[in-house]
């Protein structure tokens, strides 16, 4: 894959990422709106989490990125566009 192509594809999975990131709040918000606190928390340092991957990304720090990717739960890790991921890890 050539360099140009490489970043258009990074570009669009941030989107989709941002888009995943953007779901985990509300469903921290509807949480919250249910009375559940400790679940609202959760989702909010999730959220956060996979901010700090994105922007590690859109800065070019893929090592810091990838080493944020593995410490994230099963789940939320799920949230990272599998092409992304796959990056990540073959840039590694």
């Amino acid at each position: 894959m050539d360099a140009k192509t490489a970043k258009k594809n990074e570009r669009r999975d941030l989107e989709r990422l941002a888009q995943a990131i953007a779901r985990w709040e509300r469903q921290g918000e509807e949480w919250a709106a249910e009375g559940d606190a400790e679940m609202a928390r959760v989702h909010a340092k999730d959220a956060a989490d996979l901010r700090k991957v994105a922007e590690a990304v859109k800065n070019g720090d893929y090592a810091i990125a990838r080493a944020r990717v593995q410490r994230l739960d099963t789940i939320v890790r799920g949230q990272v566009p599998c092409r992304l991921y796959n990056r990540l890890f073959d840039l590694g």
